[in-house]
């Protein structure tokens, strides 16, 4: 269990599926501008199931709001998970953040907002920025995400989440480079305006001191079968050599610093 602000709310699971949408059901409707006071409320009276209930809400909505999230939204839960990060580890917070992160087939490449997967990864990093053990679906999330649009993976402003996802493959980085084809947040002004505030500011604080070292030493042996089946998994759909593409090679050099990928 973690403490915060008082009580008591159970942590997630490192063993979390990534398939799980239990979080849905404990979602709760709100007016947004009520939402902080709501928060407060329950808080001061101890309804953790409340505060979580609102969060996963809160996700919700800006998921049901994909091409224009709400921006009061988007800052309160900056604000939010800087003052209680810890609460943003709970299992249901923790899956609704992971499904923002999901390749969502229903989306077209044209319709995709960079916005709301680079705030989940930031609000995700502030929670586990001091734990040493962190849930196994995080790499599974990159694993997708690297073989897909790489809609979050080559953003600037996940950029401290990604490199600690990247220790799981004990691969030494190589210089920095711009990537190619990075996808970039759409030029909308209210983006824009949000990801040069409070986000981009919160994703400049963690390159300046959050740590990058190995954030699945416990389960190591785990994150490395699940990488291993999804590399022969790809391997074996792509046997032609024209059919590999760019994005599966890319993966394969991330996660070259495991013996097991270099020798297939």
């Amino acid at each position: 269990s973690t403490v915060v602000s008082g009580g008591i709310v159970r942590s997630s699971s490192v063993t979390a599926q990534d398939n799980s949408d239990a979080w849905e059901a404990s979602a709760l409707d709100f007016d947004p501008p009520e939402f902080i006071s709501l928060i407060s409320d329950a808080s001061v009276i101890n309804d953790h199931e409340k505060v979580i209930g609102y969060i996963c809400g809160a996700v919700r909505t800006l998921k049901q709001q994909r091409f224009k999230p709400d921006a009061s939204i988007i800052q309160s839960l900056l604000y939010l998970c800087k003052i209680k990060a810890p609460i943003f580890t709970n299992e249901y917070i923790m899956s609704a953040l992971c499904s923002v992160l999901k390749r969502d087939p229903s989306y077209t490449f044209k319709s995709k907002n960079a916005l709301l997967p680079v705030l989940a990864t930031n609000l995700l990093m502030r929670a586990y920025q001091d734990s040493k053990r962190w849930p196994q679906i995080f790499v599974k999330l990159y694993i997708e995400d690297s073989l897909g649009e790489r809609l979050w993976v080559d953003q600037e402003y996940c950029k401290s989440f990604v490199d600690n996802i990247l220790t799981a493959f004990s691969t030494k980085s190589a210089p920095a480079m711009e990537p190619e084809g990075r996808p970039e947040l759409p030029e909308d002004p209210d983006n824009i305006t949000l990801m040069a505030g409070p986000a981009s500011l919160l994703a400049k604080e963690y390159n300046e001191y959050i740590p990058v070292f190995n954030r699945f030493s416990t389960n190591q042996e785990a994150v490395e079968a699940t990488v291993l089946e999804i590399v022969r998994e790809n391997l074996n759909r792509r046997q032609a050599p024209d059919n590999i593409t760019r994005n599966f090679l890319k993966l394969l050099a991330s996660a070259a610093g495991l013996v097991e990928v270099r020798v297939l």
